[in-house]
């Protein structure tokens, strides 16, 4: 189990989920130590495709402003039940699959169970990245977390500072969280175009976006 993010558990003693979930950053306050006007990330990133996100103060208080409006989730039924009392720990609006009486339906139901309450849907099934089933129009949002106990912690703790306090970008749009902390987030541009960008995000230290064009050293 990674570290805990708020803090340290007393010795002896595991780190429950909540603990280990519980990052500073998740608090809108703490957004610019991710997103500041000064270079952002380690002091050498090895892949030059990846460059740090720069955005001034006044942005960030501009953003805040637009955007912020706290997500609500649902837990699809493959994902650990334990995680859903954790998360409510941490102040968030979380069911499960199965307090809405959907264990065992088909992913449409889930996922329109989803649209109807406006909840982002968190699930371990990639199946839901496909546009052709799950078209975005009729998507409220939805993060794929990979498997594993402490797989699914990092990922959560990575996405959620964004994904949680800004719901309204989210809307129609499937984030998908790997193993190695990219975000990958497929969206529909101002052209009505489908696109995939990706990210990194480390504990609220630094943000970097992946430039395809970029030239490596």
């Amino acid at each position: 189990m990674p570290r805990p993010l708020g803090g340290h558990a007393p010795r002896g003693r595991q780190p429950g989920l909540s603990e280990t979930l519980h990052p500073p950053i998740w608090e809108t306050q703490q957004l610019p130590r991710a997103f500041s006007n000064r270079r952002l990330g380690p002091p050498h990133v090895a892949n030059m495709k990846w460059k740090p996100i720069i955005v001034s103060k006044e942005e960030q208080a501009a953003f805040v402003r637009a955007f912020s409006k706290k997500a609500r989730f649902l837990l699809d039924e493959d994902v650990d039940s334990d995680l859903a009392p954790a998360l409510r720990n941490l102040g968030w609006n979380v069911r499960t699959a199965e307090d809405a009486g959907l264990r065992g339906h088909p992913d449409e139901n889930v996922l329109a169970h989803a649209h109807r309450e406006d909840r982002l849907l968190i699930t371990h099934d990639d199946g839901f990245l496909d546009d052709r089933l799950h078209p975005p129009h009729r998507n409220p949002g939805v993060i794929v977390i990979p498997k594993g106990e402490s797989a699914a912690i990092e990922a959560l703790s990575s996405v959620l500072p964004i994904v949680g306090q800004f719901r309204q970008l989210f809307r129609g749009d499937k984030i998908q969280v790997d193993a190695d902390g990219t975000i990958k987030i497929k969206s529909t541009d101002h052209k009505g175009m489908r696109k995939t960008s990706r990210y990194r995000y480390s504990r609220g230290e630094y943000a970097l976006h992946w430039d395809e064009n970029a030239e490596e050293d």
